[in-house]
């Protein structure tokens, strides 16, 4: 029965390393980007259902520079105005 339990032990650390390995492995690089670039990229993106929703665009930021992923700062602020046009009340 231990080494039944040691053997399942052994699988369960053996798949968390190489899952642990595989995230480090796909990691994306941080870098210094401007959010500005990023919101206006999706801004533009998004355009066209921001005229048909007659959405408008509001934005306050403090800070120019953020070091993150470019992919992942881009999906984020992408998903974020997405669904705000999408899910929106209507009138406000």
């Amino acid at each position: 029965m231990v080494e039944d339990s040691l053997t399942k032990m052994q699988i369960l650390l053996s798949e968390l390393t190489r899952i642990r390995q595989d995230e480090y492995e796909h990691q994306d690089n941080k870098e210094l980007i401007q959010i500005e670039n990023i919101l206006e990229d999706v801004r533009l993106i998004l355009s066209e259902n921001m005229i048909s929703e007659n959405a408008q665009l509001s934005v306050e930021i403090n800070i120019s520079e953020i070091r993150f992923s470019r992919r992942k700062l881009r999906t984020i602020m992408y998903n974020l105005l997405s669904n705000a046009i999408k899910y929106r009340t209507p009138g406000k």
